[in-house]
């Protein structure tokens, strides 16, 4: 045991390397769950969704699958990920209240509208609760009127 070196001696690069490669794991892990919960959203509304309709419902199956996301990173991430021909499940809201007015609340908006008393079957039904209670509750700034008015204006083509 002269050797100098001790046998239960941790290594500082040993440890170094260990933390790497479980990083790594963890981001590929995670990478896989984002993946596994766009596609499962996208497989849900085209199985919806017959093929030219219009309207949206991509944000009432958000709420539905709220509880897949460990966090608003991981939300944001998979709303980014949308392929370009899925609108964004917030496009509606942000309209309406402005662009930032959802920052770091998008994912309690769907977890409280996941267990509140309303149906959330489609967009509508989001916005509809989000007016009634949310908004307030978690101050949201004033509804934009002409954006609102640009909302129903789409909705009344059938375009939204």
């Amino acid at each position: 045991m002269a050797s100098g070196h001790d046998v239960g001696a941790v290594r500082p690069s040993w440890i170094f390397a260990t933390f790497l490669a479980w990083r790594e794991q963890y981001r590929r892990a995670k990478g896989k769950d984002s993946r596994l919960i766009l596609t499962t959203i996208i497989d849900e509304y085209n199985r919806l969704k017959p093929p030219g309709e219009l309207d949206l419902d991509l944000a009432a199956l958000f709420v539905r699958h709220c509880d897949d996301f460990t966090d608003e990173r991981q939300l944001n991430a998979v709303c980014a990920d949308l392929p370009g021909s899925y609108p964004g499940p917030f496009e509606l809201i942000e309209l309406k209240y402005g662009p930032k007015a959802l920052a770091g609340k998008r994912l309690k908006l769907l977890r409280d509208a996941r267990i509140s008393q309303f149906r959330i079957w489609n967009d509508r039904d989001l916005d509809n609760y989000i007016e009634a209670s949310w908004s307030v509750e978690n101050k949201l700034p004033e509804p934009d009127e002409t954006a609102a008015m640009k909302v129903a204006i789409r909705r009344a083509r059938g375009s939204w």
